[in-house]
Formats: structure tokens, sequence, C-alpha cells
């Protein structure tokens, strides 16, 4: 009689979240949302970004998801 397999774990479901974000325009704001997103385990599924050069403001959209749950617990803080 073979050995009975042990179950794979399941894999932790993706959090999947949208950042919209309008703010004053000043260099390094991309840089700084996308460099915590990296730093927390997350994968941008989606970036668009608008700059407004009138009004010098920065209109941005990232759509984000992860599978770790350090990432999920940083965006909470």
């Amino acid at each position: 009689m073979a050995p009975a397999l042990a179950a794979a774990p399941a894999e932790e479901a993706a959090h999947r979240f949208a950042l919209p974000l309008t703010c004053a325009e000043r260099p390094g704001i991309v840089h700084a949302v996308t460099s915590f997103l990296l730093q927390h385990g997350f994968n941008i599924d989606e970036h668009q970004q608008f700059d407004d050069p009138v009004r010098r403001t920065l209109y941005l959209r990232t759509a984000f998801s992860g599978r770790s749950s350090k990432g999920a617990a940083a965006l909470a803080d």
C-alpha cells in the first residue's frame, strides 16, 4: 500500500487594492509609491498618471495585488 500524501497548503488568496492619489506635483512621488509597494511584496497590476501643468497637480491611480499578509498589514498602518 502506498503512503498517503499530505495535502499541500492552500495558497493565500491574493489581496487586491487600488490607490487613487491627487496631490501637488513634485519630484519623487511616483518613486515613493512604487518603492513602498515593492518593499512590502506587492505587484503593480496597472498604473496610470496624469500631470496637470496648469494646476501643478499629479493624478495617479495604481492598482496592485499581493499574497503577503505582511504587505496587507503595512497598508493598515
